[in-house]
């Protein structure tokens, strides 16, 4: 098959094969736009999910270093 310069193969050999395809490849396109934009906006959504798990996890973290510190300063001061 006969190649142009940037290495595409010419296969249409009717004005309406060509006009069929262009569709198809219009359609393929915007679908993929689409699936992007939603991709896109999942990703926003699961990270801003992930951070407030983490800004929880933090706090309960802190919550829980100073709920040992105060059962380990009263189990000092009981036995001394």
């Amino acid at each position: 098959m006969p190649l142009d310069d940037a290495g595409h193969f010419y296969f249409f050999f009717c004005p309406r094969a060509q006009t069929i395809m262009k569709a198809r490849l219009k359609g393929a396109q915007t679908g993929r736009n689409l699936l992007k934009k939603k991709s896109d906006a999942l990703t926003l959504r699961f990270r801003q999910i992930l951070k407030k798990i983490i800004e929880v996890a933090m706090l309960r973290t802190e919550e829980h270093n100073c709920a040992f510190l105060s059962a380990a300063v009263y189990k000092f001061r009981r036995f001394q």
